[in-house]
């Protein structure tokens, strides 16, 4: 797995923490597109994509053969950033998939744009009038 993996949970359940910000640029089956850098942040470390050619691709799908996940993501959508930017997508381009994204209004505000496809069953989560202030 490109990302460092840290388990935690009960005898009963397992956690699996996938930190982005601490990629190994090395690591086997991961492919860098742009200059994703690591930065500072109120958080800690982040890692800042310039929304137009930086990413990571990895060969596994971190989701495969899991029957329920939970992602959390804290991001900041700059306000000169594209209207549609695609900030995670999971899976395949004509297959099963997730896909987080936000949309960027002309008056810098952002909501979260979410599409879940799994074999026949598929669902779209956006709700415009849920925004919040880009740049912060």
């Amino acid at each position: 797995m490109a990302l460092e993996k840290r388990s935690s949970g009960t005898n009963n359940s397992k956690v699996w923490d996938y930190i982005v910000s601490e990629i190994k640029k090395d690591h086997k089956g991961l492919a860098i597109s742009g200059s994703p850098q690591v930065v500072s942040s109120p958080y800690g470390k982040a890692v800042w994509f310039n929304g137009e050619r930086d990413g990571y691709f990895m060969e596994e799908n971190p989701l495969y053969g899991l029957s329920y996940f939970t992602i959390e993501a804290i991001f900041r959508p700059d306000i000169d950033g594209p209207e549609e930017q695609r900030f995670l997508h999971i899976g395949g381009t004509d297959s099963d998939r997730l896909l987080l994204e936000t949309r960027l209004t002309p008056e810098n505000m952002w909501f979260l744009d979410t599409f879940i496809l799994c074999g026949e069953s598929k669902k779209a989560v956006i709700d415009p009038n849920l925004q919040h202030p880009a740049g912060r």
